[in-house]
């Protein structure tokens, strides 16, 4: 009799705001989440980063750019919402129940990956008060092989460059 033991989870940021800044700043700044909503999805969180920091990529963003939106906290807790009710039965049974400390997360050092995925365990723990110890969220190392390549390539003469 087979039984699911783990799931491993790919996922990119929700909904963000441009990059590139725009002239409709203010629009854009109406658009993010409200510092409540911020610090609602990071209870029961604890972000890991090397003591050096992380190098700053150019689509890091500034200002409300790159930011993720408020429809991208919806949309990742939204997903979290999902999981728990796929995985509640195969994954997570009553002899082993959802619990932080059966979580792993890595995530580049991105406010946006970082705020989806605190969106994401805030519906997968149904918005509750995460209990016992924060579930980590390392971001160490990960800026230089998690990101793709900001210049796409599409041709194989353009791999040259």
């Amino acid at each position: 009799k087979l039984r699911l033991q783990q799931v491993l989870v790919v996922h990119r940021h929700g909904d963000r705001s441009p990059i590139t800044p725009l002239k409709d700043e203010e629009f854009w700044q109406s658009q993010l989440p409200q510092p409540h909503v911020i610090e609602g999805i990071a209870k029961g969180t604890t972000l890991i980063r090397p003591p050096e920091g992380n190098p700053k990529h150019g689509a890091h963003g500034r200002g409300p750019f790159g930011q993720l939106t408020m429809m991208g906290v919806l949309q990742m807790a939204s997903l979290g919402e999902r999981l728990r009710e796929e995985l509640t039965g195969t994954l997570f049974t009553e002899e082993r129940p959802l619990h932080p400390n059966r979580i792993r997360i890595m995530s580049t050092d991105f406010h946006r990956t970082i705020q989806s995925v605190q969106a994401l365990l805030t519906g997968l723990f149904e918005g509750a008060q995460l209990e016992g110890p924060a579930i980590e969220i390392d971001v160490r190392r990960t800026n230089s092989y998690l990101i793709p390549d900001p210049q796409p390539r599409q041709f194989p003469t353009q791999l040259k460059r």
